[in-house]
């Protein structure tokens, strides 16, 4: 057995990736029984990953640093933390997965592993591994969704059963129309090199739920945490793409609605004055009653830099009235 420790060399493998390097101290990676590598939930929300030091062993120095980037992104891509197809979610939740089932997760897996390597690039990849434009995906553009690789993977394999049950064959790389379809596609040698193996599958008890929601909030804090470090020195090889989704997620929502409401609603004063048309509740025809009138004290301005579409004007009018 290899007395490979990832976890001295973590810090070189990373000291020219800020951002990754700030996530890593935050995850816990000890070796496991595993073929390669893999990122999972613990039963106390935290993230730890699981390595086999064998594998590892065997890869150059870029490499290493790729797979730990891949293990990476499917954290900020919350691919572990129950990102799934609607068709997928509640399925694996509540019930053992039929086999087609089980596949449509096993393409799923791929098409997570299509939207990472793109930001990582073959060359600092296992051989093999899944990419777009590579084996099997010759025919996938770059830097889409997992969503997008999912649908696409799943046409695919349905043209290939269409072409298989015409009698065309599918897989000798010329269509109909006499362009090239590429290599067929074939889940289980797609060339995936990672474990998803504890993705979403099986029954999620209320401590398993609980145990993930908390994860859901740690990650948040991870990732603002390594996005301001990458702000002060540097963000590495993260895309400007990859970049956006992050700052995205980790930005506070406010319903703008709501605040507009909460502001008018303290913003308001009451004008009141005493009136024999009112009744008054407490000396009921002996003193006059009293009538107030609120108003909100508050000044609009339109923004006319054109920065602000006639849409988002009406939207904001119409709540105001």
């Amino acid at each position: 057995m290899s007395d490979f420790n990832l976890n001295d060399h973590v810090y070189r493998l990373l000291q020219h990736e800020p951002f990754f390097a700030a996530l890593s101290r935050r995850i816990d990676k000890k070796p496991g029984n595993v073929p390669t590598a893999g990122v999972r939930v613990t039963p106390d929300g935290h993230f730890e990953m699981v390595y086999s030091p064998e594998f590892f062993e065997g890869l150059t120095d870029e490499q290493r640093s790729g797979v730990l980037i891949h293990e990476f992104y499917h954290l900020i891509f919350e691919h572990v933390t129950g990102r799934l197809p609607d068709e997928l979610a509640g399925v694996m939740q509540t019930q053992k997965p039929t086999p087609e089932q089980a596949q449509k997760f096993k393409i799923w897996n791929i098409a997570a592993d299509l939207a990472i390597n793109y930001h990582i690039g073959a060359d600092n990849l296992p051989e093999n591994c899944c990419i777009p434009g590579g084996k099997m995906f010759e025919d996938m553009p770059g830097d889409m969704t997992a969503e997008w690789y999912y649908a696409r993977l799943l046409e695919k394999m349905e043209e290939q059963e269409n072409d298989s049950n015409d009698g065309s064959g599918g897989g000798s790389g010329d269509g109909a129309d006499g362009e090239s379809s590429g290599q067929s596609f074939d889940p289980d040698n797609a060339g995936q090199f990672d474990s998803h193996a504890e993705w979403g599958q099986g029954e999620a008890g209320p401590e398993e739920q609980a145990a993930m929601d908390i994860a859901k909030e740690r990650l948040k804090e991870t990732l603002k945490d390594a996005a301001n470090e990458a702000s002060t020195r540097n963000w590495g090889s993260v895309s400007s793409s990859c970049r956006r989704e992050i700052m995205e997620r980790i930005t506070s929502k406010v319903d703008w609605r709501k605040m507009l409401r909460y502001f008018i609603k303290t913003s308001q004063r009451s004008n009141k004055r005493s009136t024999p048309k009112r009744l008054n509740r407490r000396y009921a025809y002996v003193h006059p009653g009293r009538k107030v009138n609120r108003t909100a004290n508050i000044a609009i301005s339109n923004d006319q830099s054109g920065s602000v579409s006639d849409g988002m004007l009406a939207a904001f009018y119409g709540e105001l009235n």
